[in-house]
């Protein structure tokens, strides 16, 4: 369940104000101890005109966007809203006990190959990874680039 690129539904996960059913995305494993991951959000914090699918770049803004009913992963799965990841605030490092005591998950699909190294990129390049997380994703993106060879 926690493999790098699979899509996790969270019930009931509990932020400082309120708990809230959560899309995660596991970006790294960390010897089965603790995930890299990012919440999704569908909240707007980009531009209408520059939302597209994929890697969002602009002056102001960096981000990861799923667009609307576009399949992401193994099952066809797609968003039914256009989701965002944002590195600047929604990439963490998650202990793997402490979501299995405290929540009910349920892994939704895993990532196609291509968008899963997108949003490894997404993260690396931001301003807002710590260099724990860069490090953590550049084994990861290594191993993925040597597996396409």
């Amino acid at each position: 369940m926690f493999e790098p690129g699979n899509i996790l539904y969270i019930h009931d996960y509990q932020f400082a104000n309120r708990p809230r059913n959560k899309y995660l995305v596991v970006l790294c494993n960390l010897d089965n101890i603790a995930i890299v991951s990012s919440f999704t959000t569908s909240q707007q914090y980009v531009n209408e005109a520059d939302i597209r699918d994929g890697i969002i770049k602009t002056a102001n803004k960096h981000c990861y966007c799923f667009q609307k009913d576009i399949p992401v992963g193994t099952n066809d799965f797609k968003f039914s809203k256009t989701t965002f990841i944002l590195p600047f605030q929604n990439v963490r490092t998650l202990p793997i006990n402490k979501l299995l005591q405290n929540y009910r998950i349920e892994k939704i699909c895993s990532l196609n190959k291509e968008r899963f190294i997108d949003i490894l990129y997404c993260i690396y390049t931001s301003e807002y990874s710590t260099n724990k997380i860069k490090r953590e994703i550049d084994k990861l993106l290594n191993k993925l680039h040597s597996e396409s060879e």
